[in-house]
């Protein structure tokens, strides 16, 4: 059920598990990486306070300074070990829950259609039943097969591309979209 009507463009879809990975990596590429960044570079730096603290309590437990050189030494490998080796699992178990989201967002979602009207974006699906308006749609880009309706920093409505009629009718929901986005910010 795909047409373009005068006033409004209407595509149905089923999403794959691909488009939605491709969908959460547009999304994590539009969030800073400030964060994630600075807090690993506080647990990595974060090491060498700790291994010299361990240094002079040992200092003062013992008189020996060969021994409390070799232990400040081996808490600060210890402690960079077991960071790299949290990283590394953080890492993996990222990756396995986000493919079991995605296979079961398929799942979830089954067939749905968006309707773009005067109006503004409603999305239809078998558990779902979403609406924005035009004002509330920040922007739009077309990225890795799908076309995004950006409704904020990290949430768009995903359509792919392959859900259109052709290249025409793409061409013509986007310049439909991009008419009504001229309009709602020239109105506010």
């Amino acid at each position: 059920m795909n047409g373009t009507e005068a006033g409004s463009v209407t595509v149905s879809f089923a999403g794959t598990a691909d488009e939605f990975a491709r969908y959460a990596a547009a999304v994590k590429r539009r969030r800073p990486r400030s964060d994630s960044y600075i807090a690993f570079l506080a647990v990595f730096f974060g090491a060498i306070p700790v291994a010299l603290i361990f240094r002079l309590i040992w200092g003062q437990q013992s008189n020996s300074l060969g021994i409390s050189d070799r232990v400040g030494l081996a808490s600060l490998f210890a402690y960079m070990f077991g960071a790299c080796a949290m990283w590394i699992a953080a890492f993996v178990v990222q990756r396995w829950a986000t493919n079991r989201a995605l296979s079961a967002a398929v799942k979830t979602y089954g067939t749905r259609t968006a309707v773009l009207d005067a109006n503004g974006v409603a999305l239809f699906g078998p558990k779902e039943e979403t609406r924005w308006r035009w004002a509330g749609i920040e922007g739009l880009s077309c990225e890795d097969g799908l076309l995004l309706l950006w409704v904020g920093p990290a949430s768009a409505v995903a359509i792919p591309v392959r859900s259109f009629e052709g290249r025409g009718a793409r061409e013509t929901a986007v310049a439909f979209i991009r008419a009504r986005l001229s309009e709602a910010k020239s109105a506010s």
